[in-house]
């Protein structure tokens, strides 16, 4: 092959893939047309002809790269636009949100006071909530009590209800103690969930033998199995008022088993006051039944 006139590197690099192709060696390329045989400057663009250059003429390697160039220049105007979309949905998304409130939402701008507004008002919220919430626990409290409503009786005939209160009176001959049952109680119980009941001695009453207490039980035990306000183990009487009254208020803890075992979630069908403190006969007088924030009453 003879080459006449001044040649291109490009041009060069065809001459070059020629020769190769055609099955000659790297002393016949490196004899064909070396850098030095290119004088500086003589090759420019202007000396280019139109069309003269095309990826047909190129090596494989150069057609490659070219390719990769032309792929990675519309993976960046695929980037750039993606990019732009999700600018736009994140503006949108906030003005939305916003709904209109903050119209300066434009750049990166500074939204701390509206964080601090939109704090205060959530803190209001809550605080209605918490206000809205007691006064629905009262409620709740009111409606469970026509439950138990009217459902005290004396089973050994010799307690009685009126009022607020129910008496329990013991007589010197009365081996079983006396008491007050309610057995149309249908109310829900949290496991951990405490109850109790206020009390006032007299007539010689005293505390004693695991009396007075508050006892209930669960639907779906055994009708044996009862839940007390006096720990077998270690018994508390409750709390001294001050005023000829306490207060008993703890996790119920099951009966005769000298475990503190209190109940899991349930149902509670059935509640009562006992006196049963044969040592000292007496009167008491009982108020303010209840399980939880739910009180039973007597009338």
């Amino acid at each position: 092959m003879k080459f006449i006139g001044k040649v291109t590197p490009t041009l060069a690099a065809v001459a070059v893939s020629s020769v190769l192709a055609a099955g000659g060696g790297a002393y016949a390329a490196s004899a064909l047309v070396q850098s030095n045989n290119i004088a500086p400057g003589a090759v420019t663009n202007s000396k280019i002809a139109d069309g003269a250059v095309t990826q047909s003429k190129m090596s494989q390697f150069t057609r490659s790269e070219l390719a990769q160039t032309q792929a990675n220049a519309k993976g960046i105007a695929t980037l750039n636009a993606a990019g732009a979309n999700l600018v736009n949905q994140v503006q949108g998304l906030a003005q939305s949100q916003f709904s209109g409130k903050y119209s300066d939402l434009t750049g990166t701008p500074d939204l701390s006071q509206y964080l601090t507004s939109d704090s205060d008002a959530i803190k209001n919220l809550q605080s209605q909530i918490d206000t809205l919430s007691a006064q629905l626990q009262h409620v709740q409290g009111n409606v469970n009590l026509d439950l138990g409503r009217g459902g005290w009786w004396s089973p050994l005939g010799n307690g009685s209800a009126s009022g607020t209160t129910g008496v329990l009176t013991e007589g010197a001959s009365d081996a079983n103690g006396a008491n007050l049952e309610n057995d149309q109680v249908n109310l829900p119980y949290v496991k951990g969930e405490k109850f109790g009941f206020t009390y006032s001695l007299a007539d010689g009453a005293a505390q004693g033998w695991g009396a007075p207490r508050l006892i209930v039980h669960f639907a779906g035990d055994d009708d044996n199995t009862w839940y007390s306000s006096i720990n077998d183990v270690n018994p508390n009487y409750g709390t001294d008022n001050g005023d000829g009254t306490y207060t008993q208020y703890i996790v119920p803890d099951k009966m005769n088993d000298n475990m503190v075992t209190p109940h899991g979630d349930g149902v509670i069908d059935r509640i009562a006051v006992v006196y049963d403190n044969t040592p000292a006969p007496g009167t008491v007088t009982v108020s303010d039944v209840k399980v939880g924030h739910t009180v039973i009453p007597f009338n």
